[in-house]
This record gives structure tokens, C-alpha cells and sequence, in this order.
């Protein structure tokens, strides 16, 4: 919905993106884009297993966000 700025959706816009476009959260490497940024990024991955939250990585985003609201 590019509702949240992130690196990759910056990039597309033509925006300048300082350090290129991948995560400053991890070392992967990855780009930054919406689903690395909240579900695949370890950083990301650690919060959620803190707070006992598994996410079905298997689903396309907006169903993996459905199923949430019906698990949660």
C-alpha cells in the first residue's frame, strides 16, 4: 500500500536512499522492502518471539495479516 517509506519503495520513487538500499537492521544484506522489514529481518524475528508471535511466512501479506487478526 506504500504507506511506510521504505528503502525499496524510496528507490522505485527515485528518492536518494544513503547506504543503498538494504537493512540497516541486520547484515544480510537484504533489501529493505515491508516483508524484511517485519517479518524476515532477525531483528524483527526476535521481537516477535519475544512477544510469542509466530508468523505464517508461507502467505502472501495481506492474508498472513488476516490470519493474524483471526489467531489474535
Amino acid at each position: 500500500m506504500d504507506r511506510l517509506n521504505t528503502k525499496t519503495m524510496l528507490r522505485r520513487r527515485h528518492y536518494n536512499t544513503q547506504g543503498g538500499i538494504y537493512c540497516v537492521l541486520c547484515s544480510h544484506n537484504s533489501e529493505e522492502d515491508i516483508d524484511h522489514l517485519f517479518f524476515t529481518c532477525p531483528f524483527a524475528t526476535r521481537y516477535w518471539n519475544r512477544l510469542s508471535v509466530q508468523w505464517n511466512l508461507g502467505l502472501d501479506f495481506h492474508h498472513r495479516l488476516g490470519q493474524a487478526r483471526q489467531d489474535f
